[in-house]
């Protein structure tokens, strides 16, 4: 028989926020308990991520061979019965997963079929996002959910309204724990990034284009995340800087330009950072998460889908530094903590199984 695991955590590997929750609540998990045994379902590009960027106990086995067929909802095509019936005898089969007294999935609820010692953890679930109720794939979900109805950790002020009823919500803080920034210095720096994935790059690429010109005469720095940095034009890349996520650099920054992912607007949050959200895609997660940003007053989202609509409105975003203040005052007032507590909420079940 396979050693025994405590947890299993299957990470989805559509972006990074994810992984990085994950990443925080395992955090938090071997602090209290440092001979926890933890295992990772992840992808390889996940785990290239995490090995670059993020950093964990060596004692974590990583897995990646349990997602070689994992559910891509964002490539409706190809989620068909038959793909979701091959990852469910991966997921079935796999003897870590057999092993593990706890299984925590972020945020697949294929997982939560398989095993009924399988949890959930995100503020969204991916049928909400690519509803199509013909799709065979989001119909077992559906059903799924109605016959289990799991617990689901999720930021309570971010969590989507679907899951008020298709699960039982644990309403937690953010996943993060605010830094004291009282006497920062903030520098005319901003980031502008798209997070892990790909779909408004070229978009946000035209808009840094004609963002330059504004950035230079105000004497701003533009920080590019590497994916933006990397797929510019030659010729701009002397006009921007690479970000290096490190914590002394987001404590600097004056704003944030992005694509709204939980990820990225945790850690504006973390480091007390307004973010100005961009908001143009056929995407139900994305749009509810820029509305919630901008209902909570933590910053502001794009009006028009052109790009000439975005630049004003980033232009004047910047350009409002009282208005910039009362965004970063009311994020001084968001709740964090949420990580620990899901670790703690973690380690409780584990005591009852």
């Amino acid at each position: 028989m396979h050693n025994s695991f405590d947890v299993s955590f299957i990470i989805c590997s559509n972006g990074y926020g994810h992984l990085k929750r994950v990443h925080d609540v395992c955090t938090e998990m071997l602090k209290l308990q440092p001979k926890l045994k933890v295992a990772f379902h992840i992808s390889e590009k996940n785990l290239t991520f995490l090995q670059k960027k993020l950093s964990l106990p060596t004692s974590v086995l990583y897995i990646t061979r349990t997602l070689r067929n994992e559910i891509n909802w964002s490539e409706a095509d190809k989620n068909t019965v038959e793909k979701r019936l091959a990852w469910t005898m991966d997921l079935a089969t796999d003897e870590v997963l057999q092993n593990s007294k706890l299984i925590i999935s972020d945020n697949h609820v294929l997982p939560v079929a398989a095993y009924r010692k399988a949890l959930l953890m995100g503020s969204f679930l991916w049928h909400y996002v690519y509803k199509d109720a013909s799709n065979e794939a989001y119909q077992i979900d559906v059903e799924t959910l109605k016959l289990r109805k799991p617990p689901l950790l999720c930021i309570g002020d971010m969590v989507m309204t679907e899951a008020l009823q298709e699960t039982s919500i644990v309403a937690l803080p953010w996943f993060c724990k605010k830094l004291n920034l009282q006497n920062r210095i903030l520098n005319k720096d901003i980031l502008i990034t798209c997070g892990g994935t790909t779909f408004i790059r070229k978009q946000m690429i035209d808009v840094i284009e004609q963002i330059i010109p504004y950035t230079k005469s105000q004497g701003i720095t533009v920080y590019l995340d590497e994916g933006l940095f990397t797929n510019i034009p030659i010729n701009m890349q002397t006009d921007v800087c690479l970000f290096d996520f490190k914590s002394e650099s987001f404590s600097k920054l004056m704003a944030i330009i992005c694509r709204p992912g939980i990820g990225i607007l945790t850690e504006c949050v973390m480091y007390n950072v307004p973010a100005f959200v961009i908001d143009i895609e056929n995407n139900k997660e994305i749009k509810h998460n820029a509305a919630r940003f901008e209902e909570l007053g933590y910053g502001e989202r794009n009006i028009g889908h052109q790009t000439i609509d975005i630049l004003t409105q980033v232009e004047r975003f910047l350009s409002e530094q009282p208005q910039l203040e009362s965004y970063r005052i009311n994020l001084g007032t968001a709740k964090d903590g949420g990580a620990e507590m899901a670790a703690r909420y973690i380690l409780n079940n584990l005591k009852n199984e």
